[in-house]
C-alpha cells in the first residue's frame, strides 16, 4: 500500500538521498572523485528545490510510503483545471514494481 504524506522538515535527508541515488549511475561515469560527486549532486539538488519552489509556488510536496517505509517522493500542483505532476522520484530498488501506476 501506498501513502502520500507531505513533506516535513526532517525529510530533507531522505530526500537528498533520493535525488542522489537517482542521479549517482548518470555522474559516476564523469570519473570524479566521491566528495566531488556529493558536492555537485547537493549543489543541483538545492538549485532544483529552490527552481521548483519558484515555478510552482502552491505546489504539493510529498513523500511517498510504501507499507510504511519512505521510497519515493512526488511534487503536484492542482488547480481548478488540472494535476500537475512536476516530478515523481523512487528508490531504485521499489521501480517497476506498480507503485508509480496510477489507479
Amino acid at each position: 500500500m501506498v501513502t502520500i504524506v507531505d513533506v516535513k522538515k526532517d525529510d530533507q535527508a531522505f530526500l537528498y538521498e533520493l535525488y542522489r541515488r537517482t542521479r549517482i549511475e548518470e555522474v559516476s561515469a564523469w570519473g570524479w572523485e566521491d566528495r566531488e560527486l556529493d558536492a555537485f549532486l547537493r549543489m543541483q539538488f538545492d538549485l532544483r528545490q529552490r527552481s521548483y519552489g519558484l515555478q510552482y509556488p502552491q505546489a504539493q510536496h510529498a513523500v511517498l510510503l510504501h507499507n510504511g517505509v519512505r521510497v519515493g517522493g512526488v511534487i503536484l500542483q492542482e488547480s481548478p483545471q488540472d494535476i500537475r505532476l512536476i516530478d515523481l522520484s523512487l528508490l531504485p530498488e521499489y521501480r517497476n514494481g506498480g507503485i508509480g501506476r496510477l489507479s
